[in-house]
């Protein structure tokens, strides 16, 4: 898939990266090198695909237990997966984005509030040129 999700690679799924990045430039094409431990992840291995780095990881490497790896490959659509490195940081970005997010919404509030004042009082002023006009 272009974007990364529900790649998983098993001795059943062999899927492939054309090249990860500089690590995999010093291999063969076809090969998914682990960012972890920089050895190829074969045909018999599990590994898992990080969306935020776009590197590949033996499951062992990253510490993902066999049922945990059972359920991404089976809910690979659904469910995301990062790399301990990047799950640190994704964890971060999802806080500063919920503030983010809650800043947002109290500025949009005001601006309808400003709006409606600004709106009542420029009904005003207009009315009071009309007064002042007859």
């Amino acid at each position: 898939m272009a974007d990364g999700r529900g790649k998983l690679r098993s001795s059943k799924d062999t899927v492939t990266e054309n090249k990860q990045n500089d690590i995999k430039s010093k291999h063969k094409e076809d090969e998914s090198i682990c960012g972890s431990c920089m050895k190829t992840l074969g045909d018999r291995d599990n590994g898992v695909y990080c969306e935020i780095c776009e590197l590949w990881f033996h499951c062992r490497c990253q510490g993902v237990p066999e049922a945990m790896y059972n359920v991404l490959s089976q809910y690979n659509a659904e469910l995301h997966w990062f790399c301990k490195s990047c799950n640190t940081g994704a964890g971060k970005l999802l806080m500063s984005l919920s503030k983010v997010n809650t800043k947002l919404e109290k500025l949009e509030d005001e601006m309808v509030r400003m709006k409606a004042e600004l709106h009542a009082e420029l009904a005003h002023s207009v009315k009071l040129i009309k007064d002042d006009l007859i």
